[in-house]
Formats: structure tokens, C-alpha cells, sequence
């Protein structure tokens, strides 16, 4: 047998041994080393990852800021609107309730004007009424004293020529007219004064002219009530002591002003001149209800005429002298007013004088003695 050669291997060469011709160990440089001379001044390989990131928290966290400011200013705005609305909201009702008291004190005012003529009405109408209940007592009596004083063939005389006895009273002091016209509705008082003997028995009532005014006036047919309220004058001149034919002459005149002219103005003289006392009342109420109205106007003008004036009650006097004048000329009237006045009156101290002056006790004191002597008598 042939002895096989025994294979030798090859001597196993590290890979990092260097050949043998290289340079030595040491100055040979590592291949998966990097040069530092490459790296030098490099950011490294983290870097534009986390400024990425740092800078979205950034901006979240500037968004979070924003938003909160937002949410701030809006809510701080609703809250000074919702403030706003309150305070408006608190204005409003305090000018609502103002407007309401205004309103309230107005209308009070408006019933005490509407209410005070038919309460003053009253009064006159009582009288009146108890004046015409007596079965006519008033003008009987007259003539009776008129037989008893003076002998029985002289008194047609008197009678005859009473038309020039009444023209020749006002030559006499001026009070002496209205005199027969005030003691006419309290029938005690006319026989008090020796001028009630010169007094002219009044007339019959003409029924006929006085239902013709109230119907007329009732249908608003105020030509034909003009016509009527004439024909009382010259037939019937104490029928305005009805206090329904007062209220017919009142609207007559209220409505028929408006139109003016001749009848018009017949109208308003029969009311200033020929009813007496109570023709100066009829204009006293439309003064009193009617503002200023044109009708109010005209009657107030009738009114400021010494002349008419002096043919009115005491009472209608100083009712209106008080309400015509001004704040400031207002208190001289109060004496006055407590010894001559009656319900209007009242009325005009509470309504017409008082809001002048805050606190006055003068003022307080007059309509305190003036309701008092109103109760008692």
C-alpha cells in the first residue's frame, strides 16, 4: 500500500493580521472607524427630531394660552353685556313705574276734575230742589209780604212797574244785583235783606223749552238746542238750577263753540248774562273739565269780566279766581277760599294749588278748615 501523503492545511491567516509587506499594526486605522476629522462641527443624528417636537409643544402650548385668553375675554364680555342688560333692564322698570305713578296721579287729578263739578252740582241742585219741593214756596211769600205792607190797591202797582225797579238795582251798590240771584236757591235768605222785597216773582218752569234742550241735546241736534236754550232765557230763566238742563247747556255750549259764529256766541252770552247764578256755574264746570280747550278758553274769558263775575255765587268767584291765577299769586286766596268756598274749591286747593308748593302748612291748614266747615255745613 502506498502511503497517502498527509495533506497539510494551509496556516489560517487572521483577517486583521497585515500583510507582510503593509506598515506596521499600530498605523493601520480601523475601516468601520469614522475619521474624526470628518465628524468635527456636526450636529448629531437626534437633533432635527427633537427640535421638531419642541417646538409643536411650543406651539401647543401657545395655542392653550390663546385659547384661554379667548375664552377670558369672552366670558368677561358676556358678563359685562349680561351686567348691561341688568342695569337697562332696572332702568327701564324704574322709568316704567314713574311713567305709571305720572299716569296714575294724572288720572287721579282727571276723576277729582270729572267728579267736582257733579259733587259742587250737588250741592246747588240740593239746595235748588229743596227751594222747588216746598210747593213753590219761595215766590208765594214775596207776595204775601207785598199785600201784608202795603194796601191792597197799590199792590198791582208794584207789580206793574217791577221790570224798572230791577234796571235801577244795579244803580245802586253793585253787590245789591247778584244778591236776589245768590238767596234764590235758600229760600230762608231772601226775605233777610230790604232788597228781597224789590225782587220780581220768578216765572213759571216752561216744561215745553226745557224738554226741547234735553231732547235736542240728547240727539246732538244743537241748532234746535241753541234755539231752546233762548227760549229759556227769555221764559225761564232759573231752569239751569236743573241740574239736568245744566248739563244739556254745558255740552250745548261745549259742542256748539267749536262751529263759533252769531249762534255760538248767543249761546255763551245767555250763559254769561241771562241764567243768573247758575249760567256762571255752567261756565265755572266747562272750565273746570275742558282744559283748554277752546270752549274752556271762552268761558274763562267770560269769567275774567268783572262785570260777569260780579252776577256769580262767592263760591264760583274765589273756584275760579284761585284756579286762573299763577304759583305765585295763588296764596293770597287761601283766606278766602276757607270762608267763601264750597266743594270746587276744595278741589282746586288739592289739585290745582297744592302741587305749586311741596310743604306749606298754610295751604295744608285751608284745606283742612274748608273740608271741616264743608262737613259741618
Amino acid at each position: 500500500m502506498k502511503a497517502q501523503p498527509s495533506r497539510e492545511e494551509p496556516p489560517s491567516v487572521s483577517p486583521a493580521s497585515p500583510p507582510v509587506d503593509g506598515p506596521p499594526a499600530e498605523d493601520v486605522e480601523p475601516a468601520s472607524e469614522p475619521s474624526s476629522g470628518r465628524l468635527s462641527g456636526s450636529r448629531p443624528a437626534f437633533a432635527p427630531t427633537l427640535l421638531r417636537e419642541l417646538e409643536a409643544a411650543e406651539a401647543e402650548r401657545v395655542a392653550k394660552e390663546r385659547e384661554e385668553e379667548a375664552r377670558r375675554k369672552l366670558a368677561e364680555e358676556a358678563e359685562r353685556a349680561a351686567k348691561e342688560r341688568e342695569e337697562e333692564a332696572r332702568r327701564k322698570l324704574a322709568a316704567r313705574e314713574a311713567r305709571a305713578a305720572r299716569l296714575r296721579k294724572a288720572d287721579l287729578g282727571a276723576r277729582l276734575r270729572q267728579i267736582a263739578p257733579y259733587l259742587g252740582g250737588a250741592l246747588i241742585a240740593a239746595a235748588a230742589i229743596a227751594a222747588l219741593a216746598s210747593g213753590g214756596g219761595a215766590p208765594p211769600e214775596p207776595e204775601f209780604q207785598l199785600g201784608v205792607t202795603q194796601p191792597p190797591a197799590s199792590a198791582p202797582a208794584t207789580n206793574e212797574p217791577a221790570p224798572t225797579d230791577t234796571t235801577a238795582a244795579p244803580e245802586a251798590p253793585g253787590p245789591a244785583a247778584p244778591a236776589p240771584e245768590t238767596a234764590a236757591p235758600a229760600g230762608p235768605d231772601a226775605p233777610a235783606g230790604p232788597a228781597a222785597t224789590d225782587t220780581p216773582v220768578e216765572p213759571p218752569p216752561d216744561e215745553e223749552a226745557r224738554k226741547a234742550l234735553t231732547d235736542a241735546a240728547r240727539a246732538r241736534k244743537w241748532i234746535k238746542a241753541a234755539d231752546a236754550l233762548n227760549a229759556l232765557a227769555e221764559r225761564d230763566p232759573t231752569a239751569l238750577r236743573d241740574r239736568a238742563l245744566a248739563i244739556a247747556a254745558r255740552n250745548l255750549a261745549i259742542a256748539i263753540s267749536k262751529t263759533g259764529g252769531e249762534l255760538a256766541d248767543k249761546v255763551f252770552d245767555a250763559l254769561a248774562s241771562r241764567f243768573g247764578t247758575a249760567g256762571l256755574d255752567v261756565l265755572y264746570e266747562i272750565v273746570e273739565t275742558r282744559g283748554r280747550s277752546t270752549p274752556a278758553n271762552r268761558a274763562a274769558k267770560l269769567l275774567r269780566d268783572p262785570q260777569i263775575a260780579a252776577r256769580g255765587t262767592p263760591a264760583v268767584r274765589i273756584a275760579f279766581e284761585l284756579r286762573d291765577a299763577t304759583c305765585g299769586e295763588k296764596l293770597p286766596f287761601l283766606e278766602r277760599a276757607v270762608s267763601e268756598g264750597d266743594q270746587r274749591t276744595l278741589v282746586v286747593l288739592e289739585t290745582a294749588v297744592r302741587p305749586c308748593y311741596t310743604k306749606n302748612r298754610a295751604i295744608d291748614e285751608a284745606i283742612k278748615k274748608l273740608r271741616a266747615r264743608l262737613d259741618d255745613g
